[in-house]
């Protein structure tokens, strides 16, 4: 995850600032939003419907953080914290496996689909689930994974609402992020408990298939980009081969990802961006910094070979 936020302010600047000179500073610096709180007063309209007003006055007005930096400090809590998750997910994977060991698969479904229900219950609490039109327009429950999503905008709501730890993540004070915070600020508990609910669920949604969702499972890089750009490429095959070959570590350097570009183009003439979109696309979906994609050297020994290695590479692939 980059880190647009962390470390962006200075703590001597924020020390000596009293209360309201700090929330000017934070929205000097774009961190902050305005909001307007209903007055609580209603009034009837001309049709007798009554309705409430909202007054835009200092009276009612509110601080929030922006939904950006609440999401991303959000994100920085569950990679942080990750063990707080991953050692309870895995002591239930034990726990079902142990229960359904020498279950049916259709009895083994039933066992999960019982936990199912029972988790999804705890992960939302007093939340209703929502309403929405299906393909024949009638009006049915919407999907679980799409209340979960909900619910887990709410905990990022709770961020936004000037709570102190934004403060220390935008100053860089990781070392306040301890165990000690972990087990005793309510906010994060309430996170952290939502979380582990969910990775349950997610588990046995990917054991049993019961729900389609793309609501926490992200879609791979090469669904992405042949979703955004379609008439680009010859294949989504094409860009999930383009995907395995940069996500090793060794491949991801210029002279590969030029040798990449001109195998499709030039050796197997298979349809491929021009050089200047193929570029910003690997450079914002692969963390590259190319520059640009040229061939300097036609002849270069080097760069042969690693095209008939490519080639090689996706005729097994193909």
């Amino acid at each position: 995850m980059r880190s647009k936020y962390f470390r962006c302010l200075n703590q001597k600047d924020l020390e000596k600032l009293d209360s309201e000179e700090k929330i000017q500073y934070l929205l000097d610096h774009g961190l902050l939003v305005k909001t307007y709180s209903s007055s609580g007063l209603t009034e009837t309209d001309k049709f007798g419907f009554s309705e409430t007003t909202i007054s835009l006055s200092n009276n009612n007005l509110k601080y929030e953080f922006k939904p950006e930096l609440a999401k991303e400090v959000y994100e920085f809590l569950l990679k942080h914290y990750a063990s707080g998750i991953g050692t309870d997910l895995i002591q239930f994977k034990i726990q079902f496996e142990d229960e359904t060991f020498t279950l049916s698969d259709k009895k083994k479904r039933i066992k999960g689909l019982v936990y199912f229900d029972a988790y999804f219950k705890r992960a939302i609490g007093d939340r209703q689930i929502g309403l929405e039109y299906n393909a024949n327009n009638e009006i049915v429950p919407e999907k679980r994974f799409k209340t979960l999503f909900d619910a887990r905008e709410d905990l990022i709501y709770q961020l936004r609402k000037l709570h102190p730890i934004i403060i220390d993540y935008l100053l860089g004070l990781k070392e306040k992020f301890d165990r000690k915070l972990f087990e005793t600020d309510d906010v994060i508990q309430n996170i952290f408990s939502f979380e582990y609910n969910l990775s349950i669920l997610i588990y046995l949604n990917k054991l049993f298939d019961i729900e389609d969702e793309d609501f926490f499972t992200p879609k791979s890089i090469a669904i992405q980009i042949y979703e955004n750009y379609p008439d680009q490429f010859y294949s989504l095959k094409q860009i999930e081969f383009i995907e395995e070959q940069l996500s090793f570590k060794e491949n991801k350097f210029y002279g590969y990802v030029i040798s990449l570009y001109f195998s499709f183009k030039k050796e197997l003439k298979i349809k491929i961006p021009k050089a200047t979109l193929f570029k910003e696309i690997v450079n914002n979906y692969f963390d590259l910094n190319i520059s640009k994609i040229q061939l300097s050297d036609p002849n270069n020994n080097e760069h042969e070979l690693r095209m008939k290695l490519i080639q090689h590479k996706w005729k097994e692939f193909n």
